[in-house]
């Protein structure tokens, strides 16, 4: 029979000699009852570790922005500490981070939306409380990720209104000859971002092939960067008229 030692541990033999020290699910194994006490302590210890800490939701939201940044870029660490410091700071910092619940989030978001905040900016919120509260337990200090038990809010995304043939036509038209014609050509034939025909150089454009590879893009500050996401890192047919509009004249940037 289990034998009961302080916080609830326990120790017990097996019909086959081995004795087995136990604690709230976790076991480890001894050839002796004194190693198997030993062992439970252990596990005690362990316990007391993981237990929840007294840090604050200010606190560890500061900790966590500044491992993030280690992994993100800028701009994005950028938009995380604004959503912290506007957002989540004066709604929950003073809170412990293990006694945030799910309806104080809820809450949270409810009343954002009701300031007249976009789902947008809710989401924004979401995603870095979620990937925070992620962190704190693989660093051991929540047991569970309560922002998982929130949903938020359904952003209403509007149709994009695209160009029609003819007025793709008309503006290619009013470009013809002007210095920055392949520029508008490369953006209305190929869905480039600004920014990536901005970083665009000529080492990334095979004209004989007629491919184009996206491998980097500029910044707001001016910068060169990395694609936004790993699908952007990507290479490009390209029709006729960009291979024409390229070979006739240039694009800014370093091409």
């Amino acid at each position: 029979m289990a034998r009961r030692m302080r916080g609830e541990g326990s120790v017990y033999e097996r019909k086959d000699g081995y004795w087995v020290a136990q604690y709230k699910g976790g076991y480890r194994y001894a050839k002796t009852k004194k190693e198997a006490k030993r062992k439970v302590l252990e596990l005690l210890k362990a316990g007391e570790v993981h237990k929840p800490h007294g840090t604050t939701v200010a606190a560890f939201m500061d900790r966590w922005i500044e491992f993030a940044q280690q992994n993100l870029k800028p701009a994005t660490i950028k938009r995380y500490r604004e959503a912290v410091e506007i957002y989540v700071k004066p709604s929950l910092g003073d809170k412990k981070l293990h006694k945030v619940d799910a309806i104080t989030v809820r809450e949270m978001y409810a009343s954002m939306l009701r300031n007249g905040l976009s789902p947008a900016t809710v989401n924004l919120v979401h995603s870095v409380l979620s990937s925070a509260f992620k962190r704190a337990i693989k660093w051991g200090v929540l047991h569970h990720n309560v922002i998982e038990s929130v949903e938020a809010p359904k952003i209403e995304r509007e149709e994009v209104e695209v160009f029609t043939p003819q007025e793709v036509r008309t503006l290619l038209s009013a470009a013809s000859g002007d210095r920055l014609q392949a520029l508008y050509t490369l953006a209305l034939s190929t869905g480039m971002r600004g920014g990536e025909i901005l970083g665009l150089e000529w080492r990334f454009i095979n004209l004989p092939a007629g491919t184009l590879d996206v491998r980097q893009t500029t910044t707001i500050k001016g910068q060169l960067g990395t694609p936004k996401s790993k699908n952007s890192v990507r290479t490009l047919q390209l029709p006729q008229i960009a291979i024409d509009a390229l070979r006739s004249g240039s694009v800014p940037g370093s091409v």
